[in-house]
């Protein structure tokens, strides 16, 4: 079996024409422990930092006028998708004291409301489907300028027929003006 993945910058330079403003530290294995070894602590600290550097990166490289979407996406599975948004959106919270929405559209298997160690149990999916109003479904209270909209649970809808009829594009519409 052949596996195409991107490993180095080297090789996205040569695939893609865009720019690149940024490379992500590897994020290490193991940091799930209640205590972690020097090491690891080392790892995560330069993962971390990549992270504020991309940042930094990001929003100089950028025209700053107006609200953006940045979406942080993979084709498979464990690559780290939640816990790169997670700390993308605390850095950028963090440095420019704006306000920063978190929305874990991962509608399968959603991880964010863990991390966060929220209560509520509304999220994106109750939004799609019209049950609440994405003032109710937003976490306000982990942080003064990050705000979470976890992803709510599927109750047997399934997410393509949930994003299909134009619903998630009035969705961050309305998160935009907000």
């Amino acid at each position: 079996i052949r596996v195409r993945r991107v490993s180095d910058l080297e090789q996205v330079s040569a695939i893609s024409p865009l720019p690149t403003i940024g490379e992500i530290a590897c994020l290490p294995n193991g940091r799930r422990r209640k205590k972690l070894p020097k090491r690891i602590q080392r790892q995560l600290r330069r993962f971390e930092e990549s992270v504020d550097g991309f940042r930094t990166s990001f929003l100089l490289s950028r025209n700053n006028a107006g609200p953006r979407v940045i979406t942080v996406t993979s084709g498979v599975s464990n690559e780290g998708k939640t816990t790169l948004a997670t700390q993308f959106a605390m850095s950028i919270s963090r440095s420019t004291n704006k306000r920063v929405l978190l929305v874990d559209a991962d509608l399968r298997a959603p991880d964010v409301q863990q991390m966060f160690d929220l209560n509520s149990e509304l999220g994106l999916c109750d939004v799609l489907r019209g049950d609440v109003s994405v003032d109710d479904a937003i976490a306000t209270s982990w942080d003064d300028d990050l705000f979470i909209l976890p992803a709510g649970r599927l109750k047997g809808d399934s997410p393509h027929r949930l994003v299909s009829d134009g619903s998630i594009d009035n969705l961050f519409d309305e998160l935009r003006e907000k």
